[in-house]
Parts: structure tokens; C-alpha cells; sequence
């Protein structure tokens, strides 16, 4: 039985790392292409009122493809 616990919590651990191998390597690509629009995820704001890092990453990043002629209009969500 410890055996087999064993080998299903090393199973697993192989797995998580697998998965988080592919997305850290999926998120590395950069398939961009021009769009009808881009979209700007919003983020929780920090107590004061203040975008957080999350929020400021997204909004300089959509600004940029926006200047990049990505696509001619930015949407902006509630976060």
C-alpha cells in the first residue's frame, strides 16, 4: 500500500511539473497578429486605489501592441 502511495504521489508531482513546463513554455511564444481589438483583463486595484502590478503589466502591454498597430481599438475591463 506504501508503495502504490508512493508511486501515485511521484506520478503526480511528474505530472504538475509537466503541466507547468507546457504553460511556461506556451507563454513564451509570441504568436501576435493583428486583431479586431484588443482586450485588457482588468486586476483588483491595491487598497488605496492604486492599480496593483498585475493591472499596470496588462494596460502597458496592450498599449504597446495598440502602438504597434495591433488593432485599433482597446477595451478595458472591470477588474
Amino acid at each position: 500500500m506504501k508503495r502504490l502511495l508512493a508511486i501515485l504521489i511521484i506520478g503526480a508531482i511528474i505530472y504538475f511539473l509537466v503541466i507547468v513546463g507546457v504553460i511556461h513554455h506556451k507563454g513564451t511564444i509570441d504568436d501576435t497578429q493583428e486583431a479586431d481589438a484588443i482586450i485588457v483583463l482588468g486586476a483588483g486595484l491595491l487598497r488605496d486605489g492604486r492599480p496593483g502590478s498585475a493591472q499596470t503589466r496588462r494596460s502597458q502591454q496592450g498599449a504597446e501592441l495598440w502602438r504597434a498597430g495591433i488593432a485599433d481599438f482597446v477595451i478595458c475591463t472591470g477588474g
